[in-house]
């Protein structure tokens, strides 16, 4: 099969080509579909302007892939006054060979399959949004743009993200489960997305959003701190992890803040020797 300009076939892919264009993917790692398909010159046209002619919203970060024209990789921080706050989101965005006539896959890869940050966000990384088609009736038209996906994502990451569970109109809130559920978000943004991504970056993770992770968590570090005594009560409490009120494993806010404190040091005592080389 040829491969056309921008697009390369990824020998990891296990579902089969055929069963992918007969029922489509969300994922931009699974895109065989797309492989045979040549890049339009509009399609051109578009990336270039929604990648390099664009100003993205405040506190998002994107990075052109080296190698793959068409590959796109962004890093989100959690928005201020949420339970995200602090944290850094990676997410893995594949434009398709019709854009903006069709939207693109988007992955967020903080996790590695281990966490769900967000009734929208799923552990195997799926961006669940009618605007990507990933929910309901797409909303997709091509007046829509890398910006206003980025913007959708961060709306999701807001205060009470409890209330973005869709079941929630058919099977009713819970008084107290918005609380509790943010709390395991908070807790999980400092241990995975915070914690994690710098102790372990995702492989495909470029090296200058792992730099610039490095330097907001600086900035963000007293922040991290008083988050932790906030919620220090909570340790050896269940946590709820889903929005049903479904519990599993305990808070260890105590053991977040050793692994900031040796972030904190170790990437300090790294600028020392930088300044002093």
């Amino acid at each position: 099969m040829a491969t056309a300009p921008g697009y390369d076939a990824d020998p990891m892919v296990s579902v089969l080509a055929e069963q992918i264009e007969q029922f489509g993917t969300w994922d931009p790692e699974l895109s065989v579909d797309w492989v045979s398909q040549n890049l339009e010159d509009i399609t051109k046209r578009r990336i270039k302007q929604d990648v390099y002619d664009t100003k993205f919203p405040s506190g998002c970060y994107v990075e052109p892939d080296s190698t793959n024209y068409t590959l796109v990789h962004v890093l989100i921080t959690g928005p201020v006054g949420t339970p995200y706050e602090g944290g850094f989101f990676y997410f893995l965005v594949r434009f398709p060979p019709n854009y903006p006539a069709q939207p693109p896959r988007v992955k967020i890869m903080t996790g590695n399959n281990t966490v769900r940050f967000n009734p929208n966000l799923y552990k195997d990384g799926k961006v669940c949004l009618s605007l990507l088609g990933t929910w309901n009736r797409s909303s997709w038209t091509p007046a829509h743009c890398l910006f206003t996906i980025l913007e959708s994502i961060q709306g999701v990451m807001n205060k009470e993200p409890y209330h973005n569970e869709p079941d929630l109109s058919r099977l009713g809130k819970v008084e107290g489960h918005s609380e509790r559920y943010s709390d395991f978000v908070c807790y999980e943004t400092l241990r995975t997305a915070v914690c994690g991504m710098i102790e372990t970056p995702h492989p495909k993770l470029p090296a200058s959003l792992r730099s610039k992770i490095q330097e907001l968590f600086m900035q963000k570090f007293e922040f991290y701190k008083s988050k932790i005594s906030e919620k220090k009560h909570l340790d050896r409490q269940m946590m709820m992890v889903d929005t049903y009120g479904n519990q599993k494993g305990t808070f260890n806010f105590k053991g977040v803040k050793k692994r900031l404190l040796a972030i904190h040091e170790q990437i300090s005592n790294a600028s020392t020797e930088d300044q002093t080389q």
